[in-house]
């Protein structure tokens, strides 16, 4: 449901859809706050509950979808968890659910374990173009071939360098050995 919400859209309007969903469908907890709401919950509410209270556009009849092959058991998604198919053939089931394009499934494998491929969206693709030093974002066969020699990491490692700098100025490896003061520098 959340990587629903985040196709085509804003990470503000993503944020908007997801607490949409929790505060009108979700179990409430000890201090007020929503749970995000079970497939049960979600998958009995109208078409119209996601285009009209969640306001997910485009998305409602997806999200109503997805709750309902959920909540029937049609879809097992802790069991694509626990023994996903291959890359490719996890990115395939997954295109063949309704509303999820290339994005949204190789996000969709990258949530469950599997990080074969980089889940190219408009920011990943802006940063990688910021990062490299590009005049426009990066054609998603050129970030493929970039990251081919990591395998079935190459979204992985697309990631970790996409995000490197979420954990400060610069990245943390490799990791320099400390120099202690008047030491020499190790070499």
């Amino acid at each position: 449901m959340k990587t629903l919400c985040t196709t085509n859209c804003s990470w503000a309007l993503t944020r908007t859809m997801v607490a949409r969903l929790c505060e009108a469908a979700g179990d409430p907890g000890p201090g007020g706050e929503r749970a995000f709401p079970t497939p049960e919950a979600l998958a009995a509410r109208p078409e119209r509950f996601f285009r009209d209270t969640v306001r997910a556009g485009y998305r409602a009849p997806y999200l109503r979808a997805l709750a309902r092959a959920v909540a029937s058991g049609r879809l097992d998604l802790e069991g694509l968890r626990r023994a996903p198919p291959a890359g490719p053939a996890l990115r395939e089931a997954l295109l063949d659910l309704d509303g999820f394009g290339p994005y949204a499934a190789e996000h969709l494998a990258r949530l469950l374990g599997r990080h074969d491929f980089p889940a190219l969206d408009s920011w990943t693709r802006e940063k990688l173009r910021t990062l490299r030093g590009m005049r426009r974002p990066p054609a998603a066969r050129t970030v493929r071939r970039w990251y081919a020699p990591y395998g079935p990491w190459a979204g992985l490692a697309m990631w970790l360098e996409v995000t490197a700098d979420w954990f400060g100025e610069a990245p943390t490896w490799p990791r320099r050995p400390v120099v202690e003061q008047g030491a020499e520098e190790p070499t």
